[in-house]
């Protein structure tokens, strides 16, 4: 008979912090290095901190258009609302691996280093339905249609699934190793 797979349990990872002599909590849990060393993890860190801005630039930027598609109707607002969602995931955890340093927790490297793959390909998914959804309003209401301003939604999808594709290409390079 198969063995069941154990289940984790929620916030298990506290299983890794004992107690030293003194009775202070120490990690004991495993331990993922950037193998590229100091200054190469310092570019690192640079490189995903401007892509992560430019991600979120251009979502914050696309919410400030005032076109009737962004104000009124709810299948334009919905994949926008989850394009912010994991725009926000990815960047929270760019800021964990650079916050982090060259020597990541497990449990940080889990939920940053390992995240960001589906993360930004749940972006990428995200606006491209805003994209599509932006143009069947433009196509099914063609009297509040503002193509013009529009353009600057199109420009700023554009700008989050390349900055989202680059993102997640310069995660999947990065080497870590287990120490």
């Amino acid at each position: 008979m198969a063995e069941k797979k154990k289940r984790r349990r929620p916030r298990s990872y506290l299983d890794d912090f004992k107690k030293d002599a003194s009775g202070n909590y120490v990690y004991r849990g495993d331990v993922y290095k950037y193998s590229g060393g100091e200054k190469s993890f310092r570019r690192l860190g640079w490189e995903l901190i401007a892509v992560s801005a430019v991600i979120a630039a251009a979502v914050i930027g696309a919410g400030f258009s005032d076109t009737p598609a962004m104000l009124n109707c709810f299948y334009v607002i919905i994949p926008y609302i989850a394009e912010v969602a994991f725009a926000a995931l990815s960047v929270w955890a760019v800021i964990r691996i650079v916050y982090g340093g060259e020597e990541l927790r497990s449990y940080v490297y889990k939920h940053s280093v390992r995240a960001i793959p589906w993360r930004t390909t749940a972006l990428i998914i995200a606006a491209g339905a805003g994209a599509a959804a932006i143009t069947v309003f433009g196509i099914t209401e063609p009297e509040n249609a503002q193509w013009a301003r529009m353009a600057w939604i199109y420009g700023a999808k554009a700008a989050v699934i390349a900055g989202a594709a680059v993102l997640k290409a310069i995660a999947a390079n990065a080497s870590w190793d287990a120490k």
